[in-house]
């Protein structure tokens, strides 16, 4: 709960920096990527799959700041909240 917890208040932090206009710190970046690989630790079998779309847009938001695209970024944000609010319905 505390990995959690710690991902949606970095994930909002992440959306508002973007909605602001602005590319995510480097440093709220990192930690949201790896709470989301701890969090993909702790993944059930069953969730599996959808936990692997999860990381393959998180990988896409890293690439996307990387190179500097904020439409990019802002629709991999989008994506994976989407994942995220399926993965609860799904699995809760």
């Amino acid at each position: 709960k505390t990995v959690k917890k710690r991902l949606t208040k970095e994930f909002k932090a992440l959306q508002s920096t973007v909605q602001q206009g602005d590319f995510p710190q480097e440093k709220d970046l990192a930690e949201f990527v790896n709470d989301s690989r701890r969090m993909a630790d702790f993944a059930e079998p069953e969730w599996q799959e959808a936990m692997n779309e999860y990381l393959d847009h998180l990988a896409n938001l890293q690439r996307a700041v990387a190179a500097g695209q904020l439409e990019v970024v802002a629709h991999e944000l989008r994506d994976l909240g989407a994942r995220w609010k399926a993965c609860h319905r799904e699995f809760k």
